[in-house]
């Protein structure tokens, strides 16, 4: 069950953690998460897509909305 996700950035600090009843998230998916949220900024769509379906082998689904992007891990 996911609670939800969570993220900071003080300070220039990553402090993103997921809520969920499981625990965090998989090994390396808080990495490719960043790099995918570097490559939508630099509109680098083909490697942004490629990073949502590594997330996907993960586990972790991402969905793009008008107010950002967030993320489930399942």
């Amino acid at each position: 069950m996911t609670l939800g996700a969570v993220g900071w950035g003080w300070f220039g600090l990553d402090l993103t953690r997921e809520l969920t009843a499981g625990g965090v998230l998989p090994a390396g998916a808080a990495e490719l998460l960043e790099r995918r949220d570097r490559a939508r900024a630099e509109r680098d769509w083909p490697a942004a897509d490629r990073l949502r379906t590594a997330l996907a082998d993960l586990g972790v689904s991402v969905v793009d909305g008008p107010d950002g992007t967030t993320w489930t891990a399942r």
